[in-house]
């Protein structure tokens, strides 16, 4: 007959304190939710944070090899329909399936890259890693994948020669701006280190008075804040404010002679 050990008292005090009282689990499970809540915030911040540094590079990057550009073009900016946004990058989906010609990018060669590129992940440096998107009917994809790159130029610098003479309050200032616009020089634009060169798509939105802002496309977490890069090279993280052609911080329109014009027209938008 087989004989069963004693188990000592030590022992089944061990094994009654070994397990989770259900008290115990909802006081963990409470600290851990307490945690989460203090650090979820801090790494979301983290990330965005992280995205504007990135970006912030790509766009020097960007200027910088405008920079280069000029050199070899005599100072005379890009222009061509859709120029804003078809100067660099991949050639974008629109291209990519037939839709329309595919067309060299000329800033392509100036940051190392082939002025066709037909892989969606092979320009990088025109890629936004928090590029959600915003582009007007199509919510599902992001910018890179429609346009080809996550960033939009000014269009007073790199674009057509001419531009909408609305909002109707400004059709003066547009008047003259159009007659400057043909064969833009860089010898033409003020104040480098304040005029902005390029920035994240939804900049142009923001800023244009009388165009509908898009939220989407607000990559980083902060209403109307883009980051942007100025003709001297340097980039910013930059609130835009809609409508205002000149501010204290920064500058869109590249003629000093029309400051005092569009500063009387000008009007911000809320």
């Amino acid at each position: 007959m087989a004989h069963r050990l004693p188990i000592s008292r030590e022992s089944q005090t061990t094994s009654r304190t070994s397990a989770f009282t259900l008290m115990e689990l909802l006081v963990v499970t409470s600290v851990i939710a307490v945690l989460m809540g203090v650090l979820v915030p801090g790494l979301q911040e983290g990330v965005r944070t992280a995205g504007q540094v990135y970006c912030q590079a790509n766009l020097a990057q960007a200027a910088k090899g405008w920079l280069l550009y000029l050199d070899d073009h005599h100072g005379a900016f890009y222009q061509e329909v859709n120029a804003n946004l078809h100067y660099g990058g991949w050639i974008g989906m629109w291209e990519y399936a037939g839709s329309v010609e595919r067309r060299p990018r000329p800033l392509n060669p100036y940051v190392g890259l082939p002025e066709i590129v037909e892989d969606i992940d092979g320009a990088p440096v025109f890629r936004c890693p928090q590029d959600f998107g915003g582009v007007p009917g199509q919510p599902d994809l992001t910018c890179n994948e429609v346009m080809g790159t996550s960033y939009q130029t000014n269009l007073f610098l790199i674009g057509q020669t001419q531009i909408s003479l609305n909002p109707p309050r400004v059709r003066p200032l547009h008047r003259e701006i159009n007659k400057r616009l043909p064969k833009m020089n860089i010898s033409r634009a003020s104040e480098p280190s304040r005029l902005i060169l390029m920035g994240e798509y939804g900049w142009m939105l923001q800023w244009g008075a009388g165009l509908p802002s898009s939220p989407e496309s607000e990559w980083h977490g902060v209403p109307a804040t883009f980051t942007v890069a100025f003709l001297d090279g340097h980039a910013d993280f930059l609130r835009i404010r809609k409508g205002l052609y000149v501010t204290d911080q920064y500058r869109v329109l590249p003629f000093a002679e029309l400051d005092a014009m569009a500063i009387a027209l000008q009007q911000e938008e809320r």
